[in-house]
């Protein structure tokens, strides 16, 4: 009979008691009204965290699905790689044209450190206007699982930047039409760590990165027995309730003989 140690023992019990976890790579950013929220990314899936511990992202990147879950109200909305369009504006899509733009990417050459990791800085031009500096890492994004989701999250953008383009109230700032002709390079460049707008103002900034980070095994699994929407529902909903609360508003104005507030036409698109 073959005795093996107390402590292998021990060791090898614990192994087959611990609960299973999956090795995952966090980033950790500020966006730029300041909060700070955690991204975790597997070999298929990124989660996005909020500030609310109760609202998530789930974006299945091999599949290009995103989902907004919500577990306090058991719900998750399905988000479409092309939005849906309002209703009234069917009639308003010759107002939606705009010249060319002549974008551009220009390297300034490295910078500083941005969360440990070496950055290259760029500057993002409209018809000759600086729109943004922005920095990236070229070392991080050979993290584990980084490069895949760089790759997913601006095909997933760019497809509803797309769809978008094409609504009459979208401003045509040159700066916000610039995406799509630039894509190609942004996806060779690494990592975004930091972008500031022409404003001066921070709009994105990777605070830390760790990679080999455990997660339980349902993680990145959408949560069962929840309410699936389409964003396209979600949006009629979001109509219904706000019609709600405004004929109640109504009602309550009428009942305590205050005049209702005169309704504002909608703003014309410039």
């Amino acid at each position: 009979m073959l005795n093996l140690p107390r402590s292998l023992i021990f060791s090898l019990s614990s192994l087959m008691l611990a609960p299973t976890t999956w090795a995952a790579t966090q980033i950790e950013h500020r966006d730029g009204m300041g909060i700070v929220q955690k991204v975790l990314i597997d070999q298929n899936n990124a989660r996005m965290e909020t500030s609310d511990p109760s609202r998530y992202s789930l974006f299945q990147m091999r599949e290009k699905k995103m989902f907004a879950v919500d577990s306090k109200e058991k719900r998750i909305i399905e988000i479409s790689l092309n939005p849906p369009k309002p209703a009234n504006t069917s009639t308003q899509t010759t107002l939606n044209t705009s010249p060319p733009v002549q974008a551009k990417l220009l390297k300034q050459g490295a910078s500083d450190e941005i969360a440990n990791y070496a950055t290259l800085h760029y500057q993002i031009l409209a018809n000759d206007t600086v729109c943004s500096d922005d920095y990236f890492s070229e070392a991080a994004a050979k993290l584990e699982n980084i490069q895949p989701f760089i790759d997913a999250m601006y095909a997933m953008s760019s497809a509803r930047r797309k769809a978008m383009a094409s609504m009459p109230f979208i401003p045509k700032d040159p700066c916000m039409m610039i995406g799509d002709s630039l894509e190609s390079e942004y996806t060779k460049l690494g990592l975004p760590m930091k972008s500031v707008n022409k404003d001066g103002k921070l709009q994105h900034e990777v605070l830390s990165i760790k990679t080999g980070v455990n997660v339980a095994p349902d993680y990145f699994k959408l949560p069962a027995g929840f309410q699936m929407l389409s964003e396209a529902e979600a949006m009629k909903n979001m109509q219904s309730e706000f019609t709600k609360k405004m004929e109640a508003a109504r009602q309550q104005m009428n009942q305590q003989n205050v005049m209702p507030p005169v309704p504002m036409p909608p703003a014309m698109p410039r």
